[in-house]
């Protein structure tokens, strides 16, 4: 992360820097598995998350905040359904984030 995309986070609540959850969709587009990014908010701050096709369905994940968690809590970002990542997760209703699918 550059010092600009620091500041742009935390001044102006944006950010082009979303390694984890590209890192993800790269891994699995090389694996040949759909994988979309879902633009939205975190606890109300800027943020983005994953939904992967397998087993003929969606999932969602989180790898960032997955990563954050303790170790016994370890997995629980991984595999969920779109109402079960809206606890904490809010999509964006607008543009792009429309046309994700949801995780039933």
């Amino acid at each position: 992360m550059t010092q600009k995309d620091y500041y742009d986070f935390r001044e102006e609540g944006t950010s082009r820097q979303v390694s984890l959850e590209k890192l993800l969709r790269c891994a699995f587009r090389k694996w040949k598995i759909r994988c979309i990014l879902i633009p939205g908010t975190g606890e109300g701050m800027p943020h983005v998350w994953n939904t992967v096709f397998w087993d003929e369905k969606w999932h969602e994940s989180d790898p960032s905040w997955d990563t954050v968690s303790d170790e016994i809590n370890s997995g629980q970002y991984f595999d969920l359904t779109t109402a079960e990542m809206g606890k904490d997760h809010e999509r964006e209703e607008t543009g792009i984030a429309l046309l994700v699918p949801i995780a039933d």
